[in-house]
């Protein structure tokens, strides 16, 4: 973030990979510095990207490019934080200095910054909200390819494979906020609340990393999807976060019966809303085969119910998780989890009564779904405050 971070001159702030192609050189005279970038491709991306940077004795700054392919970055100047941002369009630019930042943004589309939205949500309310959701009147998606998502912000808690950080306050909150949720557009859910699939991302704040300790060995047989959702052959109770309720059904057969109905004991452990003592022994299907009907699954792949194959039941215990993983601490969190439900509208126009309306009616059910969902032990709240 460069309006959050220290000073920087950002000649083009994106992720690049030199290890793939390119050059930086660097040149040093007597009354400048030179850097070139030539060629260096972006991360993951077939390009190339030359610019340079110059930086006079008398505190002139020159930069300059010349085929740029990169899909989007960052342009601009600043003194560090705290920092006051002012958007410039450079081909327009004069040589008078400024005493904040001047940054221009690249892109070949529009995308929704959340830091910034989250901020001015925040910015003159009580520091109460550990979660806020974002709801667009328009496709905004700053991660292509994704229908929503969950971004952690602050976490101290150990023991369920989440990393601990502290970035709140580079969100505009004083230490409450934990998580952003994003759920594009608002038109998406006219018909339906898809509490699924906004379960599942609040999941996120703390699911699913949760490992198990077997043979002396940190078992991942729990995670399918990136590591960071249940897997298909982990008898998850159905839950949010991907994975299935497995009918045993005997002579080493099984059967996936239903998926995607609320938070299992185990999630609502790394929740903290059971003790370890209240999570009863669970069980993973290993070295699953005869698959009927016959398809492609794999320990990533979605959930789906009226799957039968074979395979070996494998029990595990909340002993197995601790060995692997530490104990949960703290061992409890407070029931109330505060949340934010956000529309952000390009103006007064696209914020629509209907657009509201859905909002509202999503947030007015998800406290009762979410206190369902984990068996009467949690509780959303999203007064407003």
């Amino acid at each position: 973030r460069v309006l959050d971070g220290g000073p920087r001159i950002a000649a083009f702030l994106a992720d690049l990979d030199p290890s793939r192609g390119g050059s930086i050189s660097v040149r040093v005279e007597a009354a400048r510095a030179v850097v070139l970038w030539s060629g260096v491709p972006g991360a993951g991306q077939i390009n190339r990207n030359t610019f340079q940077l110059v930086l006079h004795a008398d505190g002139a700054i020159d930069m300059a490019w010349a085929g740029m392919q990169s899909r989007e970055g960052i342009v601009g100047l600043t003194p560090g934080r705290p920092g006051v941002l002012a958007a410039i369009d450079w081909t327009e630019a004069g040589t008078g200095g400024s005493a904040g930042t001047l940054v221009e943004r690249f892109s070949e589309s529009e995308h929704l910054d959340l830091v910034a939205a989250t901020r001015r949500f925040l910015e003159g309310r009580h520091d109460v909200f550990q979660q806020v959701v974002l709801y667009t009147t328009r496709p905004l998606n700053p991660v292509p390819g994704t229908l929503a998502f969950e971004i952690n912000v602050k976490n101290d808690v150990l023991g369920i494979g989440v990393e601990t950080m502290d970035h709140a306050r580079d969100w505009g909150s004083a230490g409450a906020l934990e998580s952003v949720v994003y759920m594009d557009s608002v038109d998406t859910y006219a018909d339906s609340d898809a509490f699924e699939i906004l379960a599942h991302e609040v999941g996120h704040r703390w699911l699913a990393r949760m490992r198990a300790a077997a043979d002396g060995a940190l078992a991942r047989a729990l995670l399918g999807r990136g590591d960071v959702h249940w897997s298909f052959f982990f008898d998850s109770e159905a839950s949010v976060m991907e994975g299935n309720a497995i009918a045993d059904r005997g002579n080493g057969r099984f059967e996936t019966v239903d998926f995607a109905r609320g938070w299992s004991a185990l999630d609502q452990y790394a929740m903290g809303l059971r003790t370890a003592a209240e999570v009863p022994p669970f069980f993973y299907v290993d070295v699953p085969d005869d698959f009927r009907p016959h398809g492609p699954f794999k320990a990533s792949s979605a959930p789906e119910a009226g799957i039968s194959f074979t395979g070996v039941r494998r029990e595990v215990r909340m002993d197995d998780v601790a060995r692997a993983m530490g104990p949960r601490v703290p061992a409890a969190a407070p029931p109330v989890f505060r949340q934010a439900f956000v529309l952000i509208a390009d103006n007064q126009a696209a914020s629509t009564a209907s657009r509201i309306a859905i909002v509202d009616r999503i947030r007015s059910r998800f406290g009762p779904y979410f206190t369902a969902a984990t068996g009467g032990r949690g509780i959303a709240s999203s007064v407003l405050r």
